[in-house]
């Protein structure tokens, strides 16, 4: 008799794949316009960061008896060393900035600071230097969860917002230690410095926007991209009206943030009120034109919020929550001119204005290193205590040469597993002689928005690269993951006239004003962490919630 065939079980349909491409963008999308894939401080300290990248080979690969002593633990020997430095008191260590460039105005003027970081202050200089590994003592001391360490370093003028080689915060250090009562200490002083840095920024860009900057109307459109087919077509675009006068500005925007991966639209305004203004001078206000609120960004960062502050802090000691570094390599970008279909150099004209040269950008890279704790992870419980006897790393082999060519990686805990991604990105940048300002005289303006809005600082980060020289980017394509870019377009910049009526207005006139029926709102994390006062109870409460969806810009998993 005939065998009956076995009838083969039917298989589950696959979604198509270019759909599952389609939501890893959205996701991709939505990341990035909440600064999700920073850790909390970089939104507003990536520009600040920025200025400091020249700088840092004055720093680095110098390990000092400081360090030496925080990493003993030798209290009486770290309190000696930073009398010797003169870190007792005084107005020079109080009024060093929290985490400015020694010479921002050589970065304004675009050339690299030569100049000596050790001028501004011994101690200063002598507090924040990196050892051989790239690590501060202020990342030492957090490592270990030294409480008194800790405050000592913060009382002589340690930066909290100085990052290591590898792009790790004291704060970060002190999260994967799990010392609540250093992470909270870390997260005081990052703010009071923060704010201490808007205003220092302020007085000093101020002039510079008045006196180098003619006043304008501008337009900037935002448009996402990504090569997946047909994806383009549903991902947002963004179109920013800027206004100059004086030394004030005001940008208006219509996306507000996202809710999932859907962005939600409104009437936003930023403003930085300049020297001139009656109301509040020289502070960076964000209004909510829908909402009929606004906030004064450097205020917020000094309310004392204790429920705020240790909900985030008990966040990030969350096993769930990854603590994560994003580094932009741009030391082996190079541009190259983009050749037409018949070959030769392409040119296009942007905006309809601006006659452009388009150049290849080769050689853009992001490396992404993630510390988390796999069996913590997997029962979802929180970080626990280490005590420094579990770390059997001695000094010597810590500052030894063994440690050297791995910069960044002296301070992790065995439990802890590093994962490293790399990603190269090829963009195209879109360079016009016809545009009325050079990179120089915007760079002041990208520099006054960039710590609250993740947009500008990205903008700003690419703009400072070595661009070619022949113009100014009109538009650029800047890469954000691996299906997903940025294209920025300057498009209609109206120069005004010094003897019209509109460049006659002050920062005084009705763009600038906040109206008198606009209520002021004091939330201290909101545009700084992402973080809302509505997430409070829900904080209290949640476990198996992804950081991501209660705080944007922590750097977890999306």
């Amino acid at each position: 008799p005939k065998k009956k065939k076995k009838k083969k079980p039917k298989q589950k349909q696959k979604k198509p794949r270019i759909l599952n491409q389609w939501g890893g963008v959205k996701a991709q999308m939505a990341e990035f316009l909440t600064a999700k894939e920073t850790s909390p401080a970089d939104t507003f300290v990536s520009s600040a960061s920025l200025e400091r990248q020249t700088e840092r080979r004055h720093w680095a690969g110098q390990t000092t008896e400081l360090h030496r002593a925080v990493y003993a633990r030798d209290h009486d020997r770290v309190r000696a060393l930073l009398e010797s430095y003169s870190c007792a008191g005084g107005d020079e260590r109080k009024t060093a900035p929290a985490a400015a460039a020694v010479d921002d105005e050589n970065e304004t003027s675009g050339s690299e600071s030569d100049g000596d970081l050790d001028g501004q202050s011994s101690c200063i200089a002598e507090v924040n230097r990196l050892d051989n590994n790239g690590n501060s003592a202020l990342h030492i001391a957090a490592h270990w969860g030294d409480v008194r360490m800790v405050d000592m370093l913060l009382e002589a003028g340690a930066w909290c917002s100085w990052k290591s080689d590898e792009g790790w915060l004291p704060r970060d250090e002190a999260a994967a230690s799990g010392s609540f009562p250093v992470l909270r200490r870390l997260l005081d002083g990052e703010l009071k410095q923060r704010a201490d840095e808007m205003t220092k920024r302020a007085e000093r860009l101020a002039p510079l926007l008045r006196d180098t900057l003619s006043d304008f109307d501008g337009e900037l459109k935002w448009a996402f991209k990504s090569w997946i087919p047909l994806v383009s077509g549903f991902l947002p675009h963004d179109r920013w009206q800027i206004w100059k006068r004086g030394s004030a500005i005001r940008v208006d925007t219509r996306i507000t943030g996202f809710h999932g991966v859907h962005p939600t639209y409104g009437d936003v305004s930023v403003l930085f009120t300049g020297s001139d203004h009656k109301q509040i001078p020289n502070e960076l206000v964000i209004v909510n034109r829908a909402e009929k609120t606004y906030q004064v960004v450097r205020q917020s960062l000094l309310i004392d919020d204790a429920e705020s502050k240790d909900s985030l802090c008990k966040l990030f000691l969350d096993g769930m929550h990854s603590l994560s570094s994003v580094r932009m390599n741009q030391s082996d970008v190079t541009f190259e001119p983009a050749s037409g279909l018949f070959g030769g150099a392409l040119h296009k004209k942007v905006a309809k204005t601006w006659e452009a040269n388009v150049y290849n950008a080769r050689g853009l890279r992001t490396v992404t290193v993630k510390r988390r704790e796999p069996k913590v992870r997997h029962a979802g419980g929180v970080r626990r205590e280490k005590k420094p006897e579990e770390d059997p790393t001695p000094a010597e082999k810590y500052f030894g040469p063994r440690l050297r060519r791995h910069c960044g990686h002296g301070l992790y805990w065995k439990e802890e597993a590093r994962i490293e991604e790399s990603n190269e990105f090829q963009s195209r940048v879109w360079m016009s002689e016809d545009f009325p300002f050079s990179i120089t005289q915007l760079l002041p303006l990208l520099q006054i928005l960039a710590p609250v809005n993740e947009q500008f600082a990205r903008l700003k980060e690419f703009i400072l690269m070595k661009l070619p020289k022949d113009g100014f980017p009109v538009r650029l394509e800047i890469p954000l993951w691996w299906s997903l870019r940025a294209v920025v377009t300057f498009k209609a910049f109206k120069v005004l006239d010094p003897s019209s009526e509109q460049s006659a207005e002050s920062s005084d006139s009705d763009l600038f004003v906040i109206p008198e029926d606009y209520s002021k709102k004091d939330a201290i994390l909101q545009n700084v962490y992402g973080f809302k006062s509505e997430h409070k109870e829900v904080l209290k409460t949640t476990r198996n919630n992804s950081p991501m969806d209660i705080v944007s810009d922590a750097g977890g998993d999306s």
